[in-house]
């Protein structure tokens, strides 16, 4: 009894991030603040591109932006957009609109 395997079948392929994603980011290079929760103060950042359910942020101190926090299009918007913190690479932060 001869079983037949073909290669995927032999080698665990993965999907990359970027093919995981249900909507295709668009590139924005936007100017946007970062306001975090109960704070009037904003951080400056670019807003590489962007997609419905997220975006890729460029900031300069990375390490001092919290894990949740309002990301504003526009100095003086109001609320901005709520954004959770999926992941940080260098001096780039990835997130979730929630």
């Amino acid at each position: 009894m001869s079983t037949r395997f073909s290669l995927m079948d032999q080698f665990k392929v993965r999907r990359s991030a970027k093919d995981a994603r249900r909507f295709a980011r668009r590139s924005v290079r936007l100017q946007g603040w970062i306001r975090s929760a109960g704070d009037f103060a904003v951080q400056s950042c670019v807003v590489v591109d962007m997609s419905p359910t997220g975006a890729r942020i460029r900031v300069e101190s990375p390490n001092h932006v919290s894990d949740h926090f309002n990301l504003l299009l526009s100095r003086h918007e109001a609320n901005g957009r709520r954004c959770r913190v999926k992941w940080r690479r260098g001096d780039a932060l990835g997130v979730a609109f929630v």
